[in-house]
């Protein structure tokens, strides 16, 4: 996944997606392997909120 090449809203969409996918693994039983999967979604987050900032938009989820 490119998210240079991805527009600001297109960007937007995917953090919500994220979010929706940290949600469910919060509110079910966490083990190794959905906590491996939410320090992932965490760093995809990071980077999408830095691709956002570096284009200008400050990214409501990091505020």
């Amino acid at each position: 996944m490119n998210l240079k090449s991805m527009t600001v809203s297109e960007l937007y969409a995917l953090l919500e997606k994220i979010s929706n996918q940290m949600f469910q693994i919060q509110s079910s039983k966490t083990n190794a392997r959905k906590k491996a999967k939410q320090r992932k979604l965490d760093r995809l987050t990071d980077k999408i909120n830095d691709e956002l900032e570096e284009r200008g938009d400050r990214c409501a989820y990091h505020c």
